[in-house]
């Protein structure tokens, strides 16, 4: 291993303990003691560059997760319709209504997941092209704001 990728690996190790010892509540300045930082402001930057870091990775990962989390989603729902069948040829109405309520769950789940709103909006006026345009932006800078953490 080089000296660089020694240099960055302490750094990543350092950046890792100060956010543990942050997330466990102790103040900047004992961090700043304890790891060596010169100032408590040493320790801030640390810590806002792990955090960015982290989102990134994240940020990368978040497909994988989302495919993961819709793959679970997808094996409660054939439980749950295997079991609401089930009980239905039983005649057991009350697990029939847990299962159907369990349903709209994970499908409300589901499109918080893939950014789909299926509550139905309200008739009203209808609205001119610059209205929506805007009003999609504003949805997209929300989902984005969801994601990035700004």
């Amino acid at each position: 291993m080089s000296a660089s990728e020694r240099t960055r690996q302490q750094v990543a190790e350092r950046r890792q303990q100060v956010m543990e010892l942050r997330a466990a509540g102790m103040p900047f300045a004992d961090i700043a003691r304890r790891l060596g930082h010169k100032t408590a402001s040493a320790a801030v930057q640390d810590l806002t560059r792990a955090m960015a870091d982290a989102r990134a990775t994240l940020s990368e990962q978040l497909p994988a997760y989302i495919t993961l989390e819709l793959a679970r989603l997808d094996l409660v729902d054939r439980t749950c319709q295997v079991t609401m069948g089930q009980a239905v040829q039983a005649g057991d109405w009350e697990t029939v209504l847990r299962a159907a309520g369990t349903l709209v769950r994970l499908s409300q789940r589901r499109s918080e997941l893939l950014g789909i709103n299926l509550a139905a909006k309200p008739a009203g006026p209808a609205k001119g092209t610059e209205d929506d345009v805007d009003e999609l932006a504003e949805r997209r800078r929300r989902r984005r704001s969801q994601f990035t953490g700004r």
